[in-house]
């Protein structure tokens, strides 16, 4: 699903999740002292998702991100020239890895009964991003006017069976 959210910023990107009102702290932070250059922005885009995918409450694990990002610009660990990276190590200890955001991915729920539906398609957007760069065609689709029919076929294959556990 392609829509027009997606050349959007990684701040955009973080508001249409539903993360920037915890977040706004270290979002006003990071724009005060790095203005425009978004790389920040998208490695903590990124750490809130894989946050969000990981943990069944997440909302601890947010806080201790907004804790020790504050208490890290208040630190001896700022410093002008290398603030940048500094941080970086310090949301690492935060950071999951790409084995257990994998794994989150196929067991958490993100569709169906209890699903926030905008972070389903920002998900999907995302994903379709990133697959479709590598195609030789465009597809375009309004968000506004797609929905969700089926995640999986409706005659399941072989493959599909044995996938699911019953194969």
């Amino acid at each position: 699903i392609l829509s027009p959210h997606a050349n959007q910023t990684p701040l955009h990107r973080l508001e249409r999740l539903g993360f920037h009102r915890t977040l706004d702290s270290i979002i006003l932070r990071i724009v005060e002292l790095d203005g425009d250059d978004s790389t920040l922005l998208e490695a903590l885009e990124s750490l809130c998702v894989r946050i969000y995918m990981c943990y069944a409450r997440p909302t601890w694990k947010f806080r201790r991100l907004v804790d020790d990002t504050c208490e890290f610009f208040g630190d001896a660990f700022f410093q002008p020239g290398v603030w940048r990276q500094n941080l970086l190590g310090c949301w690492k200890t935060s950071w999951p890895d790409d084995g257990q955001f994998t794994q989150a991915m196929l067991a958490k729920r993100v569709f169906g009964p209890g699903a926030q539906r905008r972070r389903l398609l920002y998900m999907l957007e995302r994903i379709e991003g990133t697959l479709s760069a590598k195609l030789p065609v465009s597809l375009q689709f309004e968000t506004n006017t797609c929905s969700i029919e089926h995640v999986m076929p409706q005659t399941l294959s072989d493959t599909w069976k044995q996938s699911l556990g019953g194969g």
